[in-house]
């Protein structure tokens, strides 16, 4: 048995054993943002079985399941992201494996079901270890990329009664992120690379802003900034990877000086994202000269 997680850790189901479902009602699918996929966890550190949706076409948090010969009872989460969701869990004694059965509504899925071209697909995520790393996949269909490619699954034929019709949901992908202006890596990657932060397109000379000083001041660093439009500047103030100051300011054209203060390690460098009121990104940075640092 891999790591078992607490119930409220029950995500990134692939560090651990785990079994992850995949529905592609259409059949058409280009992407998992039009799919429904679950991933169960046959125990967690409460003595029950635990779900959660991820990467599909709203993702989140399902709940906690039956396990046969544990504690607790069936609850679901709070935000839950499939309600009629239904799973039981079983361990096998000694462990070898365990046997999930689970019952997912076609009601909440994205769409309505093809009968005859269903995309689906199974994968078992094994762990042996208890550093949260997986080592194994199976998968019923096992394409390189098949878990983010549904035309790569397979394919079930639905006999019997109609699928009941389903109102199409958009995808909901309102997930927080978070934003390459206020990472500092992206930023010292943009300043090397030359590529503009988050794929947004690079703003423009003439109406771009750069910081061009970073002067030490007790206890803070003063960045100046020259400015050529309107934007918002959002400043880290770094000792070697340590970051130790961040400020994010409005500046209009023209010449800005901002404190930012730096309460531990001096400031050595100063890392910069403009996001600039009318389009895009630039990133700059200024060193502190090295005679006027301090520790």
């Amino acid at each position: 048995m891999g790591t078992v997680l607490a119930a409220s850790d029950c995500k990134r189901h692939w560090r651990v054993d785990s079994l992850e479902l995949a529905i592609d009602p259409s059949g058409t699918s280009e992407n998992t943002s039009t799919t429904f996929k679950v991933a169960v966890l046959p125990t967690t550190t409460g003595g029950v079985a635990c779900a959660a949706r991820d990467a599909d076409n709203r993702q989140g948090p399902i709940g906690t399941f039956t396990q046969v010969g544990g504690a607790g009872t069936p609850q679901p989460a709070e935000g839950n992201t499939a309600p009629g969701f239904e799973a039981v869990s079983q361990l096998k004694a000694p462990y070898t494996g365990y046997v999930i059965e689970t019952k997912i509504p076609m009601s909440q899925l994205p769409a309505t079901i093809d009968p005859n071209r269903m995309g689906f697909n199974a994968f078992v995520y094994d762990s042996d270890t208890q550093d949260k790393t997986g080592q194994t996949r199976l998968g019923w269909s096992t394409f390189g990329g098949v878990q983010g490619d549904p035309y790569r699954w397979g394919r079930v034929v639905l006999t019997g009664a109609a699928s009941p019709q389903v109102t199409t949901r958009e995808p909901l992908l309102d997930f927080p992120a978070l934003s390459s202006v206020e990472s500092p890596q992206s930023i010292a990657q943009a300043v090397r690379t030359k590529v503009a932060l988050s794929g947004l397109p690079q703003t423009p000379a003439r109406r771009s802003a750069e910081i061009v000083k970073a002067v030490p001041r007790d206890g803070a660093v003063r960045a100046v900034i020259d400015s050529r439009g309107s934007g918002t500047v959002h400043l880290f103030a770094t000792y070697g990877d340590e970051i130790v100051g961040q400020r994010v300011e409005d500046v209009a054209p023209g010449r800005s000086r901002i404190r930012i203060s730096t309460p531990g390690n001096p400031a050595w460098r100063v890392l910069m994202a403009f996001e600039s009121d009318l389009r895009g990104t630039a990133s700059s940075l200024a060193v502190v000269p090295a005679e006027l640092r301090t520790r």
